[in-house]
């Protein structure tokens, strides 16, 4: 069993690795919400979550038909509101629940790297990723449907950097 990391591959979590080179090929870009949810969705459910914010860059979607285990989002990040932009605040509250929050490590809190936007539509509150070292992690075994076999979907609204 491996953490979830948001911004980077832990795939190298596993034994075999030492804990220095666990995570590898970092996302550079933006993230604004991430949601999983227990159960598969369609390619139509995705889609129709996605029409129904795009507008406004994510509002609060209706529930799908399945469960919801981890809700992020950035305009809500410390559970009410977002973190100041530019920052690097941490945790970044489940909303979903009782579960465990997901923790940032090595964010700047820059304009290069943390927490950035206003709330416009020009420039939505989102988490940016330098592609260095930024990871955000939800710790191992911490969601416990996740622990059997079974299908799951990860829902995540990012806007990739343009070099």
């Amino acid at each position: 069993m491996s953490e979830i990391t948001i911004g980077a591959s832990c795939f190298r979590s596993q034994e075999g690795f030492p804990q220095a080179d666990w995570f590898k090929e970092f996302f550079t870009g933006s993230v604004s919400e991430v949601g999983i949810w227990q159960g598969t969705m369609s390619d139509a459910q995705v889609r129709s979550l996605f029409e129904e914010s795009r507008a406004l860059y994510l509002p609060t979607p209706p529930p799908p038909a399945v469960e919801k285990l981890v809700s992020l989002r950035a305009d809500r990040a410390d559970g009410t509101q977002p973190y100041p932009s530019p920052g690097a605040g941490s945790p970044w509250v489940d909303l979903a629940g009782a579960r465990t929050d997901a923790v940032l490590q090595h964010f700047g809190g820059d304009a290069g790297s943390g927490w950035q936007g206003n709330g416009t539509v020009g420039s939505p509150y989102r988490l940016l990723f330098d592609a260095l070292d930024d990871v955000v992690t939800i710790p191992a075994g911490s969601i416990p449907e996740l622990q059997n076999v079974g299908a799951y979907s990860v829902g995540m609204w990012f806007r990739p950097r343009r070099t």
